[in-house]
């Protein structure tokens, strides 16, 4: 489907561009919509392009050999994903799933670089996209590997209050759990264990943030919370 030069501007990797510049972008450019909980990438596969995000919500994510999921990311309206595949040419490093009904432009590498090369104001926000994921990814191995799973659930919750993607969409306790590298049942233990401090309030799977400063405390891991992977309800 032909894309508008009206969408290629509110792309954030563009935003500096002039019109002729969006309508040069257009004629390299295609749209694509994808139904909730359909696959637009696939990790491994080679040769994909460059995506873009016109509406809806997009989820990154891995696998394991045992069919754990680790999730990522979440990509919102006028965010990018796939863009070191684009770059590379490397097999993608991770899957992406629409998480609702998600509309998408994708460019390929090749139409990609022609761009850059005419436009050099394009790599200025290629260089920001790299250093915002890498941000998020350096925050990701942190959470990981050294919060536990009550701070890492307190620092989602934190997370989804100012992150404009995360705001999108209601997180289901499943994909919490697959954010925070944990669980389905242990996550819910940690959330109850969160709620019995007064810094959040669950009420029919809503959850509400009572005290953000308590909630940063227990996310920064200053809080006695503990819980074991075995611990009964």
């Amino acid at each position: 489907m032909p894309v508008s030069p009206h969408k290629i501007a509110e792309i954030s990797l563009f935003h500096t561009l002039t019109e002729d510049d969006c309508l040069l972008i257009s004629r390299y450019a295609w749209e694509r919509s994808y139904a909730k909980g359909e696959i637009i990438v696939f990790e491994g596969e080679s040769k994909s392009p460059l995506y873009f995000v016109v509406n809806g919500l997009v989820k990154i994510y891995k696998l394991s050999e045992d069919g754990r999921e680790q999730v990522l990311r979440m990509v919102g309206g006028g965010r990018t994903f796939n863009d070191a595949p684009a770059f590379d040419g490397q097999p993608n490093p991770a899957s992406a799933m629409a998480v609702e009904a998600t509309q998408v432009i994708g460019l390929g590498q090749r139409e990609l670089n022609q761009i850059i090369s005419l436009r050099p104001a394009v790599a200025m926000g290629v260089i920001r996209n790299f250093s915002n994921a890498l941000r998020h990814l350096v925050t990701l191995v942190e959470d990981l590997s050294l919060r536990d799973v009550v701070a890492r659930a307190a620092h989602l919750l934190i997370m989804q209050k100012y992150d404009a993607d995360s705001k999108l969409h209601h997180l289901t306790q499943q994909e919490m759990a697959s954010m925070i590298g944990a669980a389905r049942e242990v996550t819910g233990r940690a959330l109850k264990k969160i709620e019995q401090t007064g810094a959040i309030k669950i009420h029919r799977s809503q959850i509400t943030i009572r005290n953000n400063a308590l909630l940063e405390s227990i996310a920064r891991g200053q809080s006695t919370i503990h819980i074991r992977q075995n611990e009964d309800e």
